[in-house]
């Protein structure tokens, strides 16, 4: 979740001074969130963690208010591994450190995200099973069928 955070905090600018938030590193010290390499910002404790979730928020939106929470969870919710899958969140990582893309540690040209096409109409399971495969939600292409279940090409 601290690498959602991140991220997200990463796309409102300097909001609230939002990007002098700083964590507990597990080694000792304290440091910014927007300056943690990879492997700092992967061994937060679950703790700080979610102490992090909530100080955050408490910086945003300093009023506390439902509207700022909901737009605060759905920011962070954005960045989620859940929705964006296990290799955007190592080629994240990555970025972190200025490192190669994931795909070039294993030897590997950068392969585009798959991408699984469902029926409009498919059952709710499908994205969360493909949440837990580590393909992210995002990998779902919904396709509008007739009413006979029928691509029209």
């Amino acid at each position: 979740m601290s690498i959602s955070i991140r991220k997200y905090i990463k796309t409102l600018g300097n909001k609230n001074d939002i990007e002098s938030i700083e964590v507990n590193l597990v080694e000792g010290g304290k440091k910014k969130l927007v300056d943690l390499n990879a492997w700092e910002i992967m061994n937060i404790s679950n703790d700080e963690t979610m102490k992090l979730y909530t100080r955050a928020f408490k910086q945003l939106y300093p009023d506390e208010s439902e509207e700022g929470y909901s737009a605060y969870q759905n920011g962070v919710a954005k960045f989620s591994v859940g929705k964006v899958g296990v290799m955007e969140i190592y080629e994240d990582l990555a970025d972190i450190n200025d490192e190669k893309p994931v795909a070039e540690w294993v030897g590997l040209k950068r392969l585009p995200k798959p991408k699984i096409f469902v029926s409009a109409t498919a059952h709710y399971s499908i994205p969360k099973s493909l949440s837990i495969l580590g393909l992210g939600e995002q990998a779902v292409e919904k396709v509008i069928v007739d009413l006979d279940s029928r691509v029209d090409i």
